[in-house]
């Protein structure tokens, strides 16, 4: 019996008893009209009781209609097709990109923004979250132009990068490592049965809005640091959305 089937049940009961204090029914003269009853009139009250449960029963399920039809809650069995299936309703190009680190990665790429794709994959270090992640790196000019900065220069621009990003609050990885400047912003979902499409593509708009302003805080700070003549657009900026 369910949770709601029970609440029914109690509810019903306690309708009973307060009918029978309303009209002054106790216990001693109930147990008397009992044992006076014939068998076919006991029959035909609990006849009686089992119809108005029954009736109740249904009322309330016409009142809750969508108990019937509500999709299947989300789960890290089904968040891969979730996750396609939402990509698809919002009409963004993706596609599907091998990972040994992950169960699944997608690349979606969002019109008009004029970046890299978003990553959102499931990773097996993080099977319960959905990483979110838009990597912005240096073209080669524009790290040949950043290479020439002096020290002060290269810390001046690090820390207005950096500023920007806490006052918007986005997390991101800075890393020079490899030699080129790099930016990696992070957001990561838990995958819960109460996620849905809305918060799904809230967060992967966030995560365009924090690509935009790490891409527009590097720019402005090589124009204002370094004298950059103009901004050169991203090799990410001229590649086409995969057609799915």
């Amino acid at each position: 019996m369910s949770k709601n089937q029970i609440d029914i049940a109690i509810g019903f009961g306690l309708f009973v008893l307060a009918l029978l204090d309303f009209f002054g029914v106790d216990a001693a003269l109930l147990r008397g009209k009992i044992h006076e009853m014939k068998i076919r009139s006991i029959l035909l009250v609990i006849l009686i009781i089992g119809g108005l449960s029954f009736s109740g029963y249904g009322f309330y399920r016409t009142l809750n209609p969508l108990q019937i039809i509500t999709p299947p809650s989300v789960t890290t069995e089904n968040i891969e097709s979730k996750v396609r299936e939402w990509l698809d309703a919002f009409n963004l190009g993706s596609q599907k990109v091998p990972d040994e680190k992950a169960y699944f990665n997608f690349e979606a790429y969002v019109s008009g923004s004029g970046l890299a794709p978003i990553s959102i994959a499931r990773m097996k270090d993080r099977p319960r979250y959905l990483t979110l992640a838009s990597h912005i790196s240096l073209s080669d000019s524009d790290q040949a132009f950043f290479n020439k900065f002096s020290e002060t220069q290269k810390t001046e621009f690090l820390l207005e990068l950096r500023l920007a990003l806490v006052t918007a609050k986005v997390v991101a990885i800075l890393d020079r490592s490899s030699g080129v400047l790099s930016t990696t912003v992070i957001r990561r979902l838990p995958i819960t049965s109460d996620l849905s499409e809305a918060t799904f593509i809230q967060q992967i708009e966030e995560t365009s809005f924090a690509a935009t302003i790490v891409n527009d805080t590097v720019e402005l700070g090589l124009i204002r640091i370094g004298g950059k003549p103009t901004p050169q657009p991203s090799p990410a900026a001229d590649k086409e959305e995969p057609k799915r």
